[in-house]
């Protein structure tokens, strides 16, 4: 028997997400693979309620209307990407240990180490 019901694909998605990406393992750490799967179904699935929430007939009842619908499609990429950026920034300065730590090392990368090179080879391709 299969039942179907408005919530079984959130249910099905909520069981999954739990036991496959949501695993720890036997030292109790969660994989950085994992991490960087969930992280980006949550950036499109992010991405994706914005779309819905402008969108005419499905949307939020003010925002979905013209212009207004417009015109926050149009500066919403622009305005995430610079708030993005500018949280990256000040928890790179201030918190830098709650960084994931790829990010941090890029991070690093390109504000810290960049200001000692001694050849072309360490300006462009390896620093420190």
């Amino acid at each position: 028997i299969v039942v179907t019901g408005p919530y079984d694909s959130f249910m099905a998605g909520l069981i999954g997400g739990y036991f496959v990406f949501g695993a720890r393992s036997r030292h109790g750490k969660i994989s950085s693979v994992n991490q960087q799967i969930v992280i980006y179904i949550f950036a499109r699935v992010t991405l994706a309620l914005a779309r819905l929430a402008v969108k005419q007939g499905t949307g939020f009842p003010i925002v979905s209307h013209e212009p207004l619908s417009s015109q926050i499609s149009y500066y919403a990429w622009p305005v995430f990407a610079s708030v993005s950026w500018g949280a990256v920034m000040a928890l790179f300065r201030y918190h830098p240990e709650d960084l994931q730590s790829s990010l941090r090392s890029s991070m690093t990368y390109i504000y810290k180490d960049c200001d000692s090179w001694d050849s072309l080879r360490t300006l462009v391709w390896h620093n420190k």
